[in-house]
């Protein structure tokens, strides 16, 4: 039934279509979702990493850390790099910390996971990325995903990172 010139009319067409196929449901107040993609393409959220994926490149221009940023700029129809792109501008500890690029560069040569897999410039000043695993550890870089355990000594690659605060200890 639904109201028409101010009376209830039968209505016979299908309202609601119940099929196995469905993106979103909400279940006891809760949203899920199940089928991202698809919710990513139809309200545009591609855009919105793009966007937000070329502001992490223009940090890393404006950083000088690459000499050739235009591979990453290329990248950034790349839905699956540019997500990677996004953290960069916002989150990137390198980045937010001014880690000076000579830093940034020696910690690349020292590293293991990243010794003799970067190039740089004849100078040494800049990183050049010329294949597809230069640009993701490069990116790995910048979100300081490189650690190494104290304790230990040794090397980690670690998305997840709980940063601790320091205790004042002077109370």
């Amino acid at each position: 039934m639904y109201e028409s010139n101010s009376r209830f009319e039968r209505f016979d067409k299908q309202l609601l279509r119940i099929s196995n196929n469905f993106q979103v449901i909400q279940v006891a107040g809760e949203i899920f979702i199940l089928d991202l993609k698809s919710i990513e393409k139809s309200f545009g959220f591609h855009d919105v990493i793009r966007r937000e994926a070329t502001l992490g490149v223009d940090a890393i221009r404006n950083k000088g850390l690459v000499c050739n940023i235009e591979v990453l700029e290329e990248l950034i129809d790349n839905v699956s790099f540019a997500r990677k792109l996004t953290k960069i501008a916002r989150n990137s500890p390198v980045l937010q910390n001014n880690i000076p690029n000579i830093d940034v560069i020696n910690f690349s040569r020292q590293h293991p996971a990243l010794r003799n897999k970067m190039r740089y410039t004849t100078d040494n000043a800049q990183f050049m990325l010329d294949t597809k695993t230069s640009k993701q550890l490069f990116i790995k870089l910048l979100n300081d995903d490189f650690l190494t355990s104290e304790l230990t000594r040794l090397y980690y690659d670690s998305l997840a990172k709980d940063f601790i605060e320091m205790e004042d200890n002077n109370n």
